[in-house]
């Protein structure tokens, strides 16, 4: 029977530089205290190596998967993925790690689509080094290895994916190389809910061993960044939006009434939602990160208008 040890990870989010990414669901609930992110790793017992990286039941890759219920919402590519990697361990012999997207096959990891490699003694785990996600307002999630492809993956057909990283092989583990992904904690108030269809590792029979199919409700620290084809297109409201770049607050008038006003952000994610009644309408958005949104508007009448802005 694997037994199950936690180890405590102090994290001061507020040390690295802040960046924006696309997926952070999975894991952002584990950082709402930034003063104690509720982020760690956890082992299988002594000397049985860790649950989301090298250990000695010969896992081959940690995965998280992506879709519709996190962050993927319609067609494009996958074009990065960021990770927060804990800990290493390199031998000095150059191994190399892979970082990948893996077709979803009826839940289990599928078809390798793309990926990039990555040599770990490169892998910088410094307090200096770590990264902060954030939607505009909030911490998200962390990570301190960034891998773009260098031809984006595309998202398969049916939505979702498997992103992730390779572990060392049992010889090399043997030599002494390590790798380990930061995951968020199954303890107190915060718990992963999908552990067992969205979170786990690739094991030796190359099966996909979930880390809820052992009671562990945790995430991994994989946020993929990805840029969407579809799905910002329509425009039959006549609106007019100001200013652009944007401060403070955005305004909108329009030649009809309208019901509501979503601003998203370009990784897909709805950072405001508001109620709107009449033909103009003013939304603070102060409290937003400096770059590049959308705008969704629609009418009473189901007219929508979407566009980007910039808030400066």
């Amino acid at each position: 029977m694997k037994k199950l040890y936690f180890l405590a990870v102090s994290l001061l989010l507020g040390a690295g530089a802040i960046a924006q990414t696309t997926v952070t669901s999975h894991f952002e609930g584990a950082l709402a205290d930034p003063q104690n992110p509720q982020v760690g790793i956890y082992t299988w017992g002594p000397g049985n190596g860790y649950v989301s990286g090298t250990n000695t039941y010969g896992d081959k890759v940690i995965v998280q998967l992506f879709d519709s219920n996190y962050g993927v919402s319609g067609a494009g590519t996958v074009d990065n993925v960021k990770l927060h990697i804990n800990a290493i361990a390199d031998a000095g012999d150059g191994t190399l790690v892979t970082v990948g997207i893996w077709e979803n096959n009826s839940g289990t990891p599928g078809t390798l689509l793309g990926s990039a490699d990555i040599e770990i003694a490169s892998i910088d785990t410094s307090a200096a080094n770590l990264q902060v996600i954030t939607d505009g307002t909030a911490a998200q999630g962390i990570y301190n290895l960034n891998v773009t492809f260098g031809t984006p993956v595309v998202i398969p057909a049916n939505q979702s994916y498997f992103a992730g990283i390779t572990l060392p092989t049992a010889a090399e583990a043997a030599n002494g190389d390590t790798v380990v992904v930061t995951t968020t904690i199954q303890e107190g108030s915060y718990q992963f809910a999908d552990a067992s269809t969205h979170a786990g590792a690739v094991d030796a029979s190359d099966a996909f061993a979930s880390y809820g199919a052992s009671s562990i409700a945790i995430a991994n620290a994989i946020f993929p960044t990805m840029t969407f084809t579809s799905g910002i297109a329509e425009n039959n409201l006549d609106i007019t939006v100001y200013p652009n770049p944007a401060e403070n607050v955005l305004n909108i008038d329009a030649a009809e009434s309208l019901s509501s006003m979503k601003v998203i952000g370009m990784d897909g994610r709805v950072v405001i939602d508001a109620d709107v009644n009449g033909n103009t309408t003013s939304i603070d958005v102060s409290g937003l990160e400096a770059g590049s949104y959308y705008y969704e508007v629609v009418s009473v009448n189901g007219d929508v208008s979407r566009s980007s802005f910039v808030k400066k």
